[in-house]
């Protein structure tokens, strides 16, 4: 790719700073500038804000979460030579587990390039979320409603269960925190601790280890995977009031 597309990355000012700095060191590793946002916003409203400023002075634009790292430079510039050559969008595979029915899989903002082209054609759907859709999911189901192609990055491995159990991912598997996608390692779980996994895997990438050829658990195994906790005292009431919040 002869010119690098922005890329952008929002945070919030109480997030851990050891993912944060890892997270800054991985990146320019990579050589690949990320525009970080360090505010308390709704991840959604600062995805349309980032797209109404920049996407119409570049051919696309790129996200990436704040606990998402690239192992190396080629599969970056492989996504954004397909979304800009095509005219489409391409992100990580991911699955809303907290909205029913917790099937559909779409392209998310852990790590999503746009480009101007296809948002264009999609009829510049808004990122927000809403009934049922996760922040950026209005995308890909704006393109499945029309039959518009775009391409979905699958995971193939993860290293810890996530206390509810693993998150489906439609009927592809199952997925869970520090979930490893070829090229690429997104935490999942920086809001309740993790640090260490993403430390460690942010070590082995500076150190040029590359990425690991095993997982604990892998995505496509058909082994069942463990039930899902049930909530307990009042975690249900606390779920339920995070939802409402989005509507």
């Amino acid at each position: 790719m002869s010119q690098m597309i922005p890329m952008h990355t929002l945070y919030w000012p109480n997030m851990n700073p050891t993912i944060v700095g890892y997270h800054k060191k991985c990146w320019a590793k990579l050589g690949i500038e990320i525009s970080y946002t360090e505010r308390k916003i709704s991840h959604h409203d600062w995805l349309d804000s980032v797209l109404a400023e920049k996407l119409d002075s570049h051919e696309a634009i790129g996200f990436v979460d704040i606990d998402c790292i690239a192992y190396a430079r080629e599969p970056v510039e492989q996504a954004m030579d397909f979304a800009v050559a095509t005219g489409s969008f391409i992100g990580l595979a991911q699955s809303a587990n907290h909205f029913p029915p917790l099937l559909p899989v779409y392209a998310a903002p852990s790590f999503l390039i746009i480009s101007r082209a296809g948002y264009i054609q999609l009829g510049r759907p808004p990122l927000r979320a809403r009934h049922r859709l996760d922040a950026a999911q209005n995308l890909s189901a704006v393109a499945d409603a029309i039959g518009f192609p775009y391409r979905a990055i699958y995971p193939i491995g993860y290293h810890r269960i996530p206390p509810e159990g693993p998150w489906r991912l439609g009927n592809y598997g199952y997925y869970g925190i520090g979930s490893e996608y070829d090229g690429f390692f997104h935490l999942y779980g920086s809001s309740v601790g993790n640090a260490d996994l993403f430390a460690d895997t942010a070590e082995r990438m500076l150190d040029s280890r590359g990425q690991v050829e095993s997982f604990p658990y892998v995505c496509r195994t058909l082994t069942p995977p463990p039930p899902p906790s049930r909530p307990t005292g009042d975690k249900w009431l606390r779920d339920l009031r995070v939802l409402l919040r989005r509507y």
